[in-house]
């Protein structure tokens, strides 16, 4: 244990072990110190050092430990990749709207189907209700309406998975949905429903979407800088103002 602490004391600053070493030595020699203890003298060397250190090198090591651990964090990410598909709309007067549309292609039981004819979310399904892993499908799908003139023209279905191929067919098939649920309630309504044609089936994604490590890095680096500009405020001794009578 006593070559444990003689260890730690060479992490402080050369100046203080020559001036404290020996009293140094004495102390793990008459305290018995224990493990409990090495905490305490590591934080110690830790401060000292800081102390000794200008401000290029505090920087340094704080950006550099702040890239590290984005870079750490990034890697622990998931990837997820985006498949899209775009739908051409053309209203008529009595056709349903695609706000139903959607809730009918959306629908809990729609999406329960749909997860296990792709096998989607095994690991969630294994632990979690279906109620929960149907939500989370639900945070995974995004419908994005584009206007001209006031008036929908198209809007895109896009649906963020783990796997690019399991997202692309996973698309494919909320665009299906939404094209039977179209001609089921112009069936049952008796009127043309919606106009809905396929300009772009559901891609096949390439790369992630995400997560941004290049992004997620800058981050850290930046925060270890910041972290560099805190630590030298707080080290630096307060001012004292002398008033002269």
């Amino acid at each position: 244990m006593t070559r444990v602490f003689r260890l730690a004391a060479r992490l402080y600053p050369r100046v203080w072990r020559e001036r404290y070493g020996t009293e140094f030595e004495a102390l793990l020699e008459d305290a018995g110190l224990g493990w409990r203890d090495l905490p305490d003298v590591l934080r110690g060397a830790l401060e000292m050092q800081i102390q000794t250190w200008d401000f290029r090198k505090l920087v340094a090591v704080c950006t550099l430990a702040g890239a590290i651990t984005a870079a750490g964090v990034s890697l622990r990410m998931p990837d997820r990749y985006v498949s899209t598909s775009v739908i051409a709309i053309q209203p008529t007067a009595e056709a349903p709207d695609l706000q139903w549309l959607l809730q009918q292609a959306l629908s809990a039981p729609a999406l329960e189907k749909l997860i296990r004819n792709e096998d989607l979310y095994p690991a969630d399904r294994r632990r979690r209700s279906w109620e929960e892993v149907i939500a989370q499908m639900r945070q995974d799908i995004r419908v994005v309406l584009n206007r001209s003139n006031g008036q929908p023209t198209a809007f895109s279905v896009q649906y963020s998975y783990g796997d690019p191929v399991q997202a692309q067919r996973a698309a494919s098939a909320l665009t299906a949905q939404l094209l039977d649920a179209n001609l089921a309630a112009a069936i049952e309504r008796h009127t043309p429903g919606l106009t809905l044609r396929v300009l772009d089936p559901a891609d096949l994604p390439g790369r992630p979407a995400s997560p941004n490590r290049l992004l997620i890095m800058i981050a850290g680096t930046a925060g270890g800088f910041l972290m560099a500009a805190l630590a030298t405020l707080a080290m630096r001794p307060p001012s004292r103002s002398t008033s002269e009578s």
